[in-house]
């Protein structure tokens, strides 16, 4: 035997020993997934057969720890490791004619999201116990997003930045005071015509993480201005399979934006209609009606001031007639003009005649 016949020889029996030793396929269904809360997620563990002559257990292993096992014509069981289980899966056992063992979940959580595979014991048809293995598969856990927390008019701090938000994760549900660097607006501002104003939207964006979309309407439009550009940022929330999202939105308001109503809502392929919060109509004081109301204003003033100025210079005259001499009949009268100050009478000694024929004739005046 030469070299080479020597070489291909061994190698057989390499091959051999190793088909012969892993002589049955197992397989683990692919691209798992589910929404929290809700069931129907399986993960299938299932064999082909070929040189095995007897299947002693299948064991399905959750992050490299058996929970569950599947003995053919016997009640499945979950494991110790597998307590956590216990009320939430349905498991489905393997058979002589049934190939598949199935664990089904009634109530997914977010415990849930691992890596999961299979393995089968067998016995081989050289008569030793074999075992083998499944690739490995990772469930995903879903989760739907919440009604956006709240849309606000806000004030940013200067000296701290939005851009470490997009890698943080905590372990809990945070509020916006944890994760944000806004201060939300207490009180009512004055906008006018040309500032710049920051609008925030935040809240559960749900996993895998929506987005937040911003529009406006403007007073008596039915149509909204969308605001697809704006990304969110999104921060995970551990222990919630689920993300937390914050967005801003910068507007230069002009005078067609008085009364305007700013919305946000979640973009998500999880999202209930209708998932969206409105601002109250923003107020936009503009130059014209700023300019008007001055111009109105300063007129009343001017007017005021001339009433009274055209008032006080009017004198007070509480004329005296004194009747002269009873030569005349139409009657004779000189005028003394009475100002308000007494030291400063004056007479204008104008003289009329007063045509009027009630005046006393000189004959009456004589008697």
């Amino acid at each position: 035997m030469n070299i080479s016949q020597y070489i291909h020889t061994i190698s057989f029996i390499i091959i051999f020993k190793i088909y012969g030793s892993y002589s049955i396929t197992v397989l683990i269904n692919k691209n798992i997934s589910g929404v929290i809360g809700e069931g129907g997620t399986r993960i299938q563990c299932s064999y082909i057969r070929q040189d095995a002559t007897k299947i002693f257990t299948i064991e399905l292993k959750a992050n490299n720890e058996t929970v569950a096992t599947f003995l053919p014509d016997e009640k499945p069981r979950l494991t110790t490791k597998g307590r956590y289980l216990e009320g939430r899966v349905t498991l489905m056992n393997i058979s002589k004619v049934s190939t598949e063992a199935v664990m089904i979940f009634n109530n997914l959580t977010c415990n849930d999201q691992t890596n999961y595979s299979c393995s089968i014991v067998f016995l081989g048809q050289n008569g030793r116990t074999e075992e083998s293995h499944s690739e490995i598969t990772t469930l995903n856990v879903k989760a739907p997003p919440s009604k956006p927390q709240y849309a606000a008019i806000v004030d940013l701090l200067e000296d701290e930045s939005t851009t470490a938000l997009q890698n943080r994760s905590v372990a809990s549900s945070p509020n916006v005071t944890e994760i944000s660097t806004v201060n939300q607006s207490t009180t009512s501002a004055i906008i006018k015509e040309g500032d710049t104003i920051t609008c925030m939207c935040a809240g559960n964006i749900g996993k895998p993480p929506g987005k937040f979309i911003w529009q406006k309407y403007r007073h008596g439009e039915k149509i909204p201005m969308n605001y697809t550009h704006i990304s969110t940022i999104a921060t995970e929330v551990t222990d919630k399979c689920s993300y937390y999202g914050t967005s801003y939105l910068q507007l230069r308001v002009t005078s067609s934006d008085n009364q305007a109503t700013i919305r946000c809502f979640i973009d998500s392929p999880l999202a209930k209609p209708y998932m969206h919060v409105e601002m109250k109509p923003i107020d936009v004081t503009y130059f014209g009606i700023v300019i008007g109301l001055l111009a109105l204003v300063l007129l009343v003033a001017y007017g005021i001031y001339l009433f009274k100025r055209k008032h006080n210079e009017e004198p007070t005259n509480n004329n005296l007639c004194i009747v002269g001499p009873p030569t005349q009949q139409t009657g004779h009268c000189e005028i003394i003009a009475m100002t308000n100050d007494i030291d400063k009478e004056t007479s204008k000694g104008a003289a009329v005649t007063i045509d009027d024929p009630r005046l006393p004739t000189s004959e009456n005046l004589a008697r």
